[in-house]
Parts: C-alpha cells; structure tokens; sequence
C-alpha cells in the first residue's frame, strides 16, 4: 500500500542491494541514491533488518515481493517475541498468546507499518516488549539465585534490535528506562542489579558498535543536516483526545475530525481493550484491592501511571513547544520526534501489560481465561476492520525495480552535509577545472577511474557527480594519495597538483575505527552467545 514513508524505504531495500554489488559490506553508502550520488542513509539509519529483503532481491525477487516477505517475517518475529516476553512476564503462556495477539494487531503498528510504510519504526516495535521484559526480570527477580547472573540477556537483545532498528525509538525508550530506574532507585543500589543492567546495556552497544562507530563518526565530526533541525517544531502534529478513543478508523471518521477543524488526523488510538482495562485498573487501585505489593503489581501499578504519561505526551496539548524553548540540546531531541505520536509504541506495552495483568489477577477465577480471550477476539476486530479498509480503499503498487521509483527521493534530507542543495542533483557527468582535459572516465558504483591532465602552472581539479562523505580516497596509479575537497553543491572535487598526468582512482573506503567496530561487535556477540550456551547447559 502507498503510504507516506513506503518510497523511502523500499529506496533503502535497494540501497542494501546495490551496495552489497558495489562491494561495500556492511553498506554504508547507498551508491545509487541523488541519481548515483550517494548517500550516507546506512551510516545514520541502520539497516540490519533489510539485508533479508536485499538478499532477496539479489536472488531475483522484485521489490514488493521482497518487502512483502520481509513484513511477513516482521510478523512472525514480532507475534513470537511478544508471546515470549508477556508469556515470560506472568508465567503464562495463554495470558502471553492473549498479549501477543493484542500487540502483533495493534492500531497503532497497523497503522505505522502497512498503511504508511513506517519500516524503521515498525521494526523496533517488535522488540520493545522483550526490552520491558527484560528490566522487568533484572529489577523483579530475586538477585541471590544462580541464574540471575545471565538475567541480562533479553534486554541485551532487545535494546540491540531497538538500536539498530529505529534510533528515535531509541529515544523514547531511553526516556521511560530512565523513568524505571528512578522508580526503582532503592533496588538500583544493588551491585547484583546493577552490574545486570549494565551487562544487558553494555552488551546491546557491543552487538551493535558496528553501526554506532559510524554513526557518531559522522555525527561528530561532520557538519550534516541532522544537527540542524531543533527549529522543526512538533506540538501541532499532536493528537486530540477525541482520537484516542477512536477505535474503527476509515476515512470518513479522519474526514469529520477534520471537518472537525483538527489538522494532521492520524490513523492511532490505543483500540478500546486497552483503555477499558486502564480504568478497570485504576477502579481497582482507588478502592484498594491494588495496593502494588507483590512484584507483578507493582509492575502493573508502574505501566498504568506510564501508559497514562506516555498518552498524554502523544497529545498536542503536551506542552512540547515550551520544552523545545528550554536549550539547544532539547529543542534537537525534541525537533527529531517529528510526531507525538511515537510515543504510542510504548505506551501499548504498558497498556497491554495492565490487560495481562487483570487476567493474571483473576485467572484462578472459573472463565477468567475464557473471558480474556472472547475480549481479546472482540478487540482484533477492530484492527481486522481497518485492515479490510486499507486493503479496499488505499491505493496499491507493485514495484519491480529501481527504475519503477527513482532514486532521488530521500525524505527530510537529514543525511546531507549541511548546506546541500539536493534539488540541483541530477544524472552527471564529471567537470573538469580550467586547464585540465580529461579522458578514459568510468564509473561503477562508488568506484570512478579517469585520466586526466593539469597544463595549468597551479592547482586545478576534477569535479565528480558523487557527495563527498567522509571516507572517500583518490590515489594514482604509483599510489600517491590526492587531496580531496568539497565542490560545488559538496560534490567530491579532486584536487589536482600543477603538471599532473596520469590516472586517478577514487573509491569509499570505510576508516579503520569503523573496521575495529565490526570487530568487536562480532566478538561480543560471541561471548554472548557462549554465556548462553553456557546457560542453557547448566539448566540441563
């Protein structure tokens, strides 16, 4: 289905593609992208999960059908992790399967991954219940026992399918972990606690160095976009109330709310299971058959107060305008949210969380299951319905190739070195400075070989249809290195010394730091590995 994000996304499938051809592993720079430019889209935005669809492009598929599989094995993979962190989280397996089936048929992931084409977010959806689950379990559990010293392994896991999947997810997780530990500050204290948190967390950025090295390479030491846009203000793109409550979504509800007078309508409610459950929750708690002494209802106590914050930040009566005022470091964090909104995924699985947790309480109770899973059935038609809406109404495509979507569109062009103009990108070829002739020019890729030669008594140049990003290199054939410099619009410009002749390589070559994260990355991930094996063989 054509949503908004779907181009983008499906231009980073090709990106994974046509990088692996270029022979760039891990791909970094999407060679064909700004009409074969390149762009530094896998340096900021990881893209771990789409080698899947891009091997299997490689293999022949056309793009819808690889994307398509690939959200195939989204689901699956989101439906098993659920049922295995709510399942894990009340020790019960039909409580888990209720849960799973709660959060795989959300509204709100519905609406993010197939009706807008939200990959990046869709995909750190199906890790953020094993990343609660996996604080719950450090936190909750008992320190003393001899398992507890590889308690750390689902939040290591979780956070590392968070990061390398949609960094702005990140964000918002890191906000609400932190909310966590100040609630359990006292259990905090605990060198076995924390040393497990520290193990999940450490872990996570070890498995995921190979991308975060890049990343805050780039960030750090070049002058890109993304670090100017605390100006792009978010509270406007707030929701209403009224939409949360919205649970049977089409067109003609967006239509009247906008009638309405209420601007950027959004496809998102927490469905009305969930918010049932919250107030049947806090029925509950104000009479004081709650009174959060057990763990799983302190658990439950802490996600009914965190769902309710949580929804209240998706709202445009959030005062995010007057936080973005409060210094430079806010406005950017705040100015990269883009939508409100994205604080639902969160809030699901702490709203989620309170349902298991009402049929947890009463399922000694004849029917309790039953009743859970007649609720359950009931709530998915909600979804099942804006599901047959979209597959009815929206507008479908079915891409082949490249050729079928362009290469030049790349959203908020947030990967650029500041001050490009992509507008004025287009199919090139290469420009000579006065006094150069250049012959013998071939490109492949990110990799360009010409001859060239510099009559001028100075310094002249070539000018190359490429971005320069950090990392390219010219040498000439005896291996002398040339410098390099930006040029017009930041294109790679080869700085030429007086009298040169000769032939010229320039190619992307990733910085040895970069190379050293892959490593240690690989090694972490091995010693993971072992602690489990390890695991797994003392519980046998």
């Amino acid at each position: 289905m054509g949503g908004a994000d779907l181009t983008y996304h499906l231009q980073r499938i090709e990106g994974v593609k046509d990088g692996i051809l270029s022979g760039q592993f891990p791909v970094r720079i999407e060679p064909e992208w700004l009409y074969g430019h390149g762009y530094a889209n896998g340096v900021f935005y990881c893209n771990a999960l789409l080698y899947l669809p891009g091997l299997l492009r490689l293999a022949g598929f056309d793009v819808t059908s690889s994307y398509n599989l690939f959200c195939i094995a989204l689901n699956f993979a989101t439906a098993v992790i659920s049922w295995y962190s709510f399942g894990k989280l009340f020790d019960d397996e039909r409580i888990g399967l209720m849960c799973s089936a709660l959060y795989t048929m959300s509204i709100f992931r519905i609406y993010k991954l197939y009706m807008v084409g939200g990959v990046g977010e869709g995909s750190a959806i199906t890790f953020l219940p094993l990343v609660f689950y996996g604080i719950y379990k450090i936190f909750a559990k008992d320190s003393k026992p001899r398992t507890y010293p590889t308690v750390w392994l689902p939040l290591t896991f979780g956070c590392a399918g968070l990061i390398q999947s949609h960094v702005l997810t990140c964000e918002i997780t890191a906000f609400v972990c932190v909310l966590i530990c100040i609630v359990c500050i006292r259990r905090l204290f605990d060198p076995k606690v924390f040393m497990a948190l520290a193990k999940g967390l450490l872990g996570a950025a070890g498995i995921s160095l190979w991308y975060l090295v890049p990343f805050l390479d780039y960030y750090l030491t070049q002058d890109m976009h993304i670090r100017h846009i605390s100006e792009r203000t978010i509270q406007e793109r707030g929701l209403s109330l009224e939409q949360l409550t919205v649970s049977f979504w089409n067109e003609d509800v967006s239509r009247k709310l906008m009638q309405k007078g209420q601007e950027y309508v959004e496809f998102v409610s927490p469905g009305w299971l969930c918010l049932l459950a919250l107030g049947i929750f806090f029925v509950l708690w104000c009479s004081r058959r709650i009174r959060g002494k057990e763990k799983l209802e302190k658990a439950a106590l802490f996600s009914a107060f965190a769902a309710v914050v949580l929804l209240f930040m998706t709202l445009r009566i959030f005062p995010w305008d007057g936080i973005q005022k409060g210094g430079r470091i806010l406005a950017s964090l705040v100015g990269s949210l883009q939508f409100p909104y994205r604080f639902m995924g969160c809030a699901m699985v702490f709203l989620i969380t309170v349902f298991g947790y009402l049929v947890w309480r009463y399922r000694k109770k004849k029917g309790a299951y039953l009743a859970g899973t007649l609720l359950t059935l009931l709530s998915l038609a909600a979804s099942v319905y804006m599901m047959c809406h979209a597959v009815t109404e929206m507008e479908h495509y079915h891409l082949y190739n490249e050729e079928g979507m362009g290469s030049g569109y790349i959203s908020g062009a947030e990967y650029l070195v500041e001050g490009t103009d992509d507008l004025l990108l287009t199919y090139e070829a290469p420009t000579a400075g006065e006094g150069v002739s250049l012959s013998e020019y071939r490109k492949d890729y990110l990799h360009i070989n010409f001859s060239c030669a510099n009559d001028n008594a100075g310094e002249s140049y070539v000018e190359l249809p490429v971005l320069l990003y950090k990392g390219y290199r010219a040498c000439t054939d005896s291996g002398e290195k040339l410098k390099i410099a930006h040029g017009d619009n930041h294109r790679l410009r080869v700085i030429l010394p007086a009298g040169f002749w000769g032939n010229v390589e320039v190619r992307f070559a990733c910085p040895v730091s970069w190379r050293l994260g892959e490593i240690i990355s690989l090694l972490s991930l091995g010693v993971i590995l072992a602690v489990m094996k390890k695991k797994s063989f003392t519980d046998r």
